[in-house]
């Protein structure tokens, strides 16, 4: 009697093991899709090389778990300020030809989407020079930075899709904006100094001094920074929370890093990898290029891509530019 009972009992708990089997399995496989999911979105770094010969750029993306870059798409002209949305289905930037083009490439279609932009900005602000801007918001939205016929100088904030935009009083000769976020928009000063601007009080803060050229990871508080932009021969790493200073990279007298400002340096989605272009200069303008990445938790180096004596220009691709 009694040990049919715990037949009974073994019986009755048996549906329930492989129920709860079923589901810690199809939990551990929608992790692990999920996980996997972020992971290459994550991971992968995409950058570009203009062509200058055939005036053409042309889109690579690098994955890590692959280690290896591969050609993803390309367009005419020269791209500039490019920004990748989060889906990494989109890049995004400008180009200078036959006055400013919006230029969107869809990685999945392979298809070119443009739109005259001088135009409209010029409505606003009139027919100016424009000093800074950063496209951001997956490329959706752009601000610049412009000065009046009185001297004084604006920021001017303009929604691609809604066309509406705001207008506010600049902060004193901007030459780069590098970052903004939902609170606070960071940029560079003539003086070369880092402000960071908070949009709620409407006031600025120093963050750092004697820079030429920088890129912030507003996630992680780290600054990656070039003293003097026209002897560009030491990458800095100053991190706001402990106010210490790091290289990243060091030159000599025949090597040299390219702008950072230009995209040429650009921090991961984490803050904890820093993208730069080493160039080694060869004869006839040329020079030897390598992309990097210098991984902040280990202090590691490492290089993804290489093309030997060439006049071709390169950039990284990041979430804005």
């Amino acid at each position: 009697m009694e040990e049919q009972k715990k037949t009974k009992k073994i019986k009755w708990w048996i549906p329930v093991i492989v129920g709860m089997s079923w589901v810690v399995v199809m939990a551990g496989c929608c992790f692990i899709i999920y996980s996997r999911k972020a992971y290459e979105l994550q991971q992968n770094v995409y950058f570009l090389e203009w062509d200058t010969k055939e005036d053409e750029t042309i889109f690579y993306k690098y994955s890590s778990k692959d280690e290896g870059a591969v050609e993803v798409g390309k367009v005419e002209g020269q791209m500039n300020h490019c920004v990748i949305n989060d889906e990494e289905s989109c890049i995004t930037g400008l180009c200078y030809d036959q006055g400013v083009k919006r230029v969107q490439y869809d990685l999945i279609t392979g298809t070119v989407y443009s739109e005259v932009i001088g135009e409209k900005i010029d409505l606003l602000t009139g027919d100016v020079t424009w000093y800074a801007l950063l496209m951001y918001d997956e490329g959706n939205k752009i601000v610049i930075s412009y000065e009046e016929a009185n001297g004084d100088e604006k920021w001017l904030f303009y929604d691609f899709t809604s066309e509406e935009y705001n207008m506010i009083e600049g902060q004193g000769s901007t030459t780069e904006f590098l970052e903004i976020d939902d609170n606070n928009l960071w940029y560079v000063s003539s003086a070369g100094r880092l402000y960071r601007y908070n949009f709620e009080s409407g006031r600025k803060t120093e963050m750092l001094k004697n820079i030429g050229n920088a890129a912030v990871a507003v996630n992680t508080n780290l600054v990656a920074y070039i003293k003097d932009s026209m002897h560009p021969k030491k990458i800095y790493w100053y991190n706001l929370n402990t106010k210490k200073t790091r290289f990243i990279a060091k030159g000599g007298w025949n090597i040299c890093y390219g702008n950072i400002f230009e995209k040429k340096g650009q921090w991961s989605n984490d803050g904890r990898k820093f993208f730069y272009v080493k160039y080694f200069p060869t004869f006839f303008s040329a020079a030897d290029v390598s992309l990097m990445v210098y991984n902040t938790e280990n202090g590691r180096t490492f290089c993804i891509y290489k093309e030997k004596n060439t006049l071709h220009q390169f950039r990284y691709i990041g979430h804005s530019g």
